[in-house]
């Protein structure tokens, strides 16, 4: 009874938390103000600073009105960098910006990332395109304490940049140091995923636990007595936060200051706590605040790296016991390395499909430059701040990540250690956790039992890959892809997949979607003018114009700008669905979309709602139009 009254006060809890939370629940949210395809006057605040893209900056932003009237909910701001320049735009800046607020943005390709589906997680729903000629910056900023945690970063990335420090080496100190990782180059990020340790340039337990050691060492000078703990307590507490703040407060900056502030009470009171209560309880009160955060890549990754180093590591550190200091020291950062790299591979292969075979060589250097970066990176960031800049510190810093950067180029550039493109899906994720946790628990104790369960682990692992590789070979889907300028039809057969293109051929938006279907051998042919999908006819209506009326197509595909009367067209042959791709004029398409709703005949334009998918399961839903 006590159990089902726990259960049930937990699952109470979370529905509680999640509406709660659920921004577009509330009828004043800005959703609620908008009308379709209108220009709206919309007040913003700026809140946080994302990677900038070739054209514009982006910021996330909270919506503050809509035509005068007061509303809430949170959007991404692209500034144009041609009307606009960064010090002028900067954390608690207010816009006034004359434009529609996009709503929605399908996936675009089969495979690719679903960035709307992303951002509504993050209870963002819209995005905002600002320029000079629809944008007025408001005088009077939000001074809170982002606006000064952002002034203290921005003097000391300011006053570093002016003593000359690389801009290389400075976007690296700040990915480490405050967890500003928006201008490091995409190459510079592609050698570090490479290597396996991009998880170093987003601030997390590694970076938070060197800081509290840095801090313990400084605060080892005061005697040991009620009042002086009181005083280390709120100094480590006090520091912790205020990097949180410095650091932009994301999740998994926020989780581990959050746990490490537990183990410093714990520590503080003299009792003795289970860590992973601490993390449970740290994990709870994240997801009270932010309940999406569950569906977050970057916190599933970290805590689950977490939990393996803390359950799995003291068991292989037991396997060897080195006589020396130095070789102990080395086998503890491998252990640990080799831990997380255990409990993250599932999730790796499924979010990434790939798989760096370098990390142990890697973690075994870089965990421990990492240690020295943080402690002299930190306190140069401090002094920044202030406005003293020291050049010995500067040298010593940028020497550090220069042998950082070198190392890890290195490591990099054996692309044949980089096993890439591994099919693996979400029940494979669960059957390889499964098999992990059961082989781990076995390993504990080796005891017949828990061996029996082991080999249950394999098979139901076994299983899982057999019956999703299986599912594959009897899949059948016919595809219109969205490209600019260029026009591409997929039809797959189970594993085989014939790819059919007009100008260029579109292997890079494919990739994805052959790795996560299982997709084995590709075939390219040229576009035709005819194809067939089980009993469906199907046009291709590409720039030629000489179409034989006894063809009665079901569907029409409009490609490559086509001198076609569509009405006409529409009456000759009376098609179930026509499709425009991304490689037509827009005053084409709205010219072909109004026509087909005067005909009431459905009208699919890729650039609008996505690439086009005729397949087993929607086949019989097609057949009826």
């Amino acid at each position: 009874m006590i159990g089902l009254t726990i259960f049930l006060t937990s699952v109470g809890v979370g529905i509680s938390a999640f509406t709660i939370h659920y921004e577009k629940g509330y009828p004043c949210h800005f959703t609620n103000y908008l009308k379709a395809e209108s220009i709206d006057h919309v007040d913003v605040l700026l809140r946080e600073k994302l990677k900038s893209s070739d054209k514009n900056y982006r910021f996330v932003a909270q919506v503050e009105r809509i035509n005068q009237k007061a509303c809430f909910g949170k959007v991404i701001v692209y500034l144009s960098k041609v009307d606009f320049k960064a010090p002028s735009i900067a954390i608690g800046t207010r816009l006034s910006i004359n434009s529609m607020i996009y709503t929605s943005k399908p996936q675009m390709n089969p495979g690719s990332f679903d960035y709307w589906d992303y951002l509504q997680l993050k209870n963002i729903y819209g995005q905002v395109f600002a320029n000079g000629q629809n944008t007025a910056i408001q005088k009077q900023p939000k001074q809170d304490v982002f606006y000064w945690a952002d002034k203290i970063r921005q003097r000391a990335m300011t006053k570093l940049q002016q003593s000359g420090l690389n801009s290389e080496i400075l976007q690296i100190l700040a990915a480490l140091t405050v967890g500003q990782q928006q201008e490091i180059s995409p190459e510079i990020i592609r050698d570090y995923q490479s290597a396996g340790v991009v998880h170093i340039l987003s601030v997390s337990g590694l970076h938070v636990g060197f800081i509290v050691l840095f801090l313990g060492f400084i605060l080892k000078f005061l005697p040991k007595n009620q009042k002086t703990r009181w005083v280390k307590l709120i100094v480590i507490l006090i520091s912790l936060w205020g990097f949180a703040l410095l650091a932009g407060l994301s999740a998994s900056v926020v989780r581990s200051v959050t746990m490490y502030s537990f183990v410093a009470m714990a520590m503080h009171l003299k009792r003795q706590t289970n860590i992973f209560h601490t993390l449970l309880v740290s994990l709870l009160l994240i997801l009270l605040a932010a309940p999406t955060l569950l569906f977050d890549v970057g916190l599933q990754l970290s805590y689950t790296a977490l939990f393996f180093i803390l359950w799995l590591q003291p068991l292989l550190n037991k396997w060897w016991a080195p006589n020396y200091k130095i070789t102990r020291y080395f086998w503890q950062i491998t252990t640990v390395s080799l831990a997380a790299q255990i409990g993250t591979l599932p999730l790796s292969l499924y979010y990434f499909h790939q798989f760096p075979g370098l990390f142990l060589l890697a973690n075994l250097i870089v965990i421990p430059m990492i240690g020295l970066i943080m402690a002299v990176g930190v306190s140069i960031m401090i002094f920044a701040a202030i406005g003293w800049v020291p050049k010995t510190g500067i040298e010593l810093i940028s020497w550090l990540i220069q042998r950082l950067n070198g190392f890890i180029k290195f490591i990099a550039q054996a692309d044949e250690y980089v096993f890439k493109n591994i099919p693996f899906n979400l029940w494979m994720t669960f059957a390889a956790y499964l098999f992990v946790i059961l082989v781990v628990w076995a390993l504990k104790k080796p005891i017949y039992n828990r061996v029996k369960w082991a080999l249950v682990g394999v098979l139901a692992l076994q299983i899982t890959y057999t019956i999703s590789t299986q599912n594959t070979r009897t899949k059948r889907e016919w595809l219109v892809l969205h490209q600019r300028k260029a026009t591409a039809i997929v039809n797959r057969f189970g594993t085989k997949m014939e790819v059919y293109y007009r100008e260029t051929l579109p292997k890079n938006i494919l990739e994805s979607y052959q790795t996560s279907e299982f997709i084995k051998k590709v075939q390219y042919q040229k576009l035709g003018r005819q194809g067939r999908f089980k009993n469906s006819k199907i046009l291709i209506a590409d720039d030629l114009s000489d179409y034989s009326k006894k063809l009665n197509p079901d569907i029409i595909v409009l490609c490559n700008q086509p001198k076609v009367n569509l009405e006409r067209l529409l009456v000759d042959m009376n098609p179930k669905l026509v499709i425009a791709d991304g490689n037509n004029y827009p005053s084409s398409i709205k010219r072909w979309e109004q026509t087909c709703r005067q005909k009431k005949i459905p009208f699919h334009y890729t650039g609008k709602k996505g690439f086009f998918r005729l397949s087993d399961e929607n086949y019989f839903l097609f057949a009826k139009i």
